[in-house]
């Protein structure tokens, strides 16, 4: 019998992280789904489906109202319903399910990247709902990369008020083809304070203090020299080798993937998203840059020599898109779904799952069903700045994975530069540092570079081949993934395995066998650094 944590219990009607507001309505939204991890034959998961379509049928159709729902025609899979309703009446109709119907609060993830404490402390300090900055004004900055203009990068301008000091509000703009960008405001309202430039391609973000119009900023450039970043070469990666895991199927769920050069060997299965399955190629496409980000830190395949490599390229690299924009998050149904695709449909030995929320009952049925076929998930452990663990990286049957730092390699006007801590023990004594914003707990497996990590973004007009750089857990997780990755392309007994819990626990203790002590302690680093030598 395979190891199987009893899932945590979801957070109570009305928490903050369901995005419903229950002081105004006493409606909320809840995901419906039938179990599938335990079951040993097809008859079983045929009943725990039908126990479903009976149950939403005859208990709880009457008393919600049902905004999406994914019901594949296959009686054994599984079904997502996303409804609207009021708690208590959902609660009184628990009592009438069938064991196997899951019924829980909906919890959306977010991908797990991070810019800067300074960054994120002025949007707290904007909050959700930022005011009119107006119009009238423009505070035009004039951006370059090196000698040439850095067009389409994104600018946000913080704005203080001159009435309300501790007031702040944002204006955004654009940069054209010559690296204007003009944000529009009102000059007798707000007075310009900072400026976080994103951009396109090619260059770094920075935070601009003070900002003042007519400045031309330049962009500290990334600097691609050899084809092997330092967070492959602190894994033991000394040179790209485009067959560098072969033989092992790699599954990601994310924002999507691509368009980009370097991931065309990709295999795009679809998106799973706000009640649709849509498995043609271009529904993966990338709806952020995100999921193209965390895909080539594990397998990107350059053509140009210097531009970095994916750590484990030669893998079979599996994308599925389970977030509907930039700016949502992704459901914990759709999230099951994708997961279930990619172990059983598509043969995945490891699914990399770089977001984050709380605690899902329906996910972890989902992850526990496909350990149960042979498949390992690892996930990021947070962003948050040392705050517990997020799942579905908590969950028992997961590797949690933490980020990871190295002094010198971020430019010092970054904003990922400010994501070294300032406390002692958040350094090794190798000189290595656990990132400020990595969240922390006992269940931490590993921890993996994941400060200033240059990989792919998705191609747009006027950049073939882009790169970017970005932080987070979410760089790291992908990091171990792809370690983990050649480490199991290479051990012949594993790949013989059957697709089922066993091969899934041996995943994992090749795994923890892999791992190097960096001196931190266990709730920063798990068991340590993971090695591919």
């Amino acid at each position: 019998m395979p190891e199987h944590e009893t899932p945590d219990t979801p957070p109570a009607a009305g928490a903050s992280e369901n995005g419903n507001d229950t002081s105004a309505t006493q409606e909320m939204l809840f995901v419906v789904s039938n179990r599938r991890s335990g079951m040993r034959s097809e008859d079983a998961l045929k009943r725990s489906r039908e126990a479903l379509d009976f149950s939403f049928s005859r208990v709880l159709a009457a008393d919600v109202d049902v905004l999406h729902d994914i019901a594949p025609k296959e009686e054994d899979a599984r079904r997502v319903t996303l409804v609207k309703g009021d708690p208590a009446d959902v609660a009184r109709r628990m009592g009438e399910l069938h064991p196997d119907v899951l019924v829980e609060v909906f919890v959306p993830r977010q991908p797990q990247y991070y810019e800067s404490l300074a960054v994120h402390a002025l949007d707290a300090a904007v909050g959700p709902k930022a005011a009119d900055p107006g119009a009238g004004a423009t505070l035009r900055l004039r951006l370059q990369l090196g000698d040439r203009p850095a067009p389409r990068a994104s600018v946000t301008v913080y704005l203080q008020s001159k009435n309300t000091p501790n007031q702040l509000t944002v204006t955004r703009a654009v940069a054209n083809d010559a690296g204007q960008a003009d944000a529009p405001y009102d000059s007798y309202a707000w007075l310009p304070v900072a400026a976080h430039i994103e951009p396109a391609a090619g260059a770094w973000d920075i935070l601009l203090k003070p900002v003042a119009d007519g400045q031309t900023i330049s962009l500290p450039p990334i600097v691609q020299s050899v084809s092997v970043g330092w967070w492959a070469q602190l894994t033991g990666a000394t040179s790209y080798a485009a067959d560098r895991g072969k033989g092992i199927h790699v599954g990601v769920v994310d924002t999507g993937v691509g368009p980009h050069p370097y991931l065309q060997h990709v295999h795009r299965i679809g998106a799973f998203s706000r009640g649709v399955a849509d498995p043609k190629p271009d529904a993966t496409n990338d709806v952020a840059r995100h999921g193209t980000h965390v895909s080539g830190i594990i397998g990107a395949r350059p053509t140009v020599e210097q531009d970095f490599g994916g750590i484990a390229a030669g893998v079979d690299l599996f994308v599925a898109r389970v977030f509907p924009n930039g700016t949502q998050g992704a459901g914990q149904g759709e999230i099951a779904m994708a997961v279930e695709a990619l172990s059983v449909d598509h043969g995945a030995h490891l699914i990399n799952l770089s977001l984050g929320g709380a605690a899902s009952v329906i996910e972890a049925d989902a992850i526990q069903f496909a350990l149960e076929h042979g498949t390992l998930c690892l996930a990021a452990a947070g962003n948050d700045s040392g705050a517990p663990i997020l799942y579905p990286a908590a969950l028992q049957n997961v590797v949690a994975i933490s980020a990871i730092g190295m002094p010198g390699v971020i430019p010092p006007q970054a904003v990922e530069a400010l994501n070294q801590p300032t406390t002692p023990d958040k350094w090794s004594p190798a000189g290595l540092y656990f990132a400020s914003f990595s969240n922390v707990g006992v269940q931490m497996g590993a921890a993996a570079p994941g400060d200033g990590i240059i990989s792919t973004v998705p191609v747009q007009p006027g950049f073939d081949q882009p790169y970017l750089p970005m932080s987070g857990t979410s760089m790291a997780c992908p990091v171990a993934t792809a370690t983990l990755a050649v480490l199991l392309s290479k051990d012949a007994a594993y790949k013989a395995m059957n697709p089922d819990a066993q091969r899934a626990g041996r995943a994992r203790q090749i795994f923890q066998t892999r791992l190097v002590n960096l001196g931190l302690a266990q709730v920063y680093q798990g068991g340590g650094l993971v090695r591919q030598l």
